[in-house]
């Protein structure tokens, strides 16, 4: 259906539609990994650290 919609936005308007906001990724998802790369990286870091 979006898609039908978008060529008929294009067909109209003479121009390809794009989003407003950029990707369709969540951004709570992507918030979410954020931490938890972060975490990881710390943890990862602090247990070198206890190694040394």
């Amino acid at each position: 259906m979006r898609d039908l919609a978008a060529q008929h936005y294009d067909a109209i308007i003479d121009s390809p539609w794009l989003p407003r906001t950029g990707s369709k990724a969540s951004h709570v998802n992507v918030i979410s990994a954020i931490i938890q790369s972060r975490d990881f990286l710390t943890a990862k870091a602090r247990s070198e650290n206890e190694l040394h």
